[in-house]
C-alpha cells in the first residue's frame, strides 16, 4: 500500500491492494515479485511525502511485515488555481445577470 502525507504526517490520500481487490500471488521462499502501481495526484503547491508499507496474513489477522516513511520527498509548485492539499475538480459559471432598472 501506499500513503501521500504532509510534513505533519497528515495523510492526505492512499490505498493498498486490498482496498482495490487486487489479489497478490503468495510469495515463497527464494522468489521475488516486482508491483507496480499508478497515483495521479493533482496536489496543490507544498510539500509532501510518500511512504510504502506491505503486509499479509497470519490467519485471520493482517500483520505488517515493513513500512518505509518519507520514501519520497515531494516538492510541488504552486500553481495558483486552488489552495489546501490537492485541487478538486470545480466550475464556476455566473447563472443571472444583473437587472436593468
Amino acid at each position: 500500500g501506499w500513503a501521500l502525507t504532509s510534513p505533519e504526517a497528515i495523510v492526505i490520500a492512499g490505498s493498498n491492494t486490498e482496498m482495490k481487490n487486487v489479489l497478490l500471488p503468495t510469495a515463497h521462499d527464494g522468489e521475488t515479485w516486482i508491483y507496480a502501481m499508478t497515483v495521479e495526484p493533482r496536489l496543490c503547491g507544498g510539500q509532501y511525502f510518500l511512504n510504502f508499507g506491505v503486509s499479509g496474513c497470519d490467519g485471520e489477522s493482517r500483520v505488517f511485515l515493513d513500512e518505509r516513511r518519507a520514501v519520497v520527498h515531494l516538492s510541488v509548485g504552486d500553481s495558483g488555481k486552488a489552495s489546501g492539499f490537492f485541487e478538486a475538480p470545480s466550475d464556476f459559471e455566473i447563472v443571472r445577470s444583473p437587472r436593468i432598472v
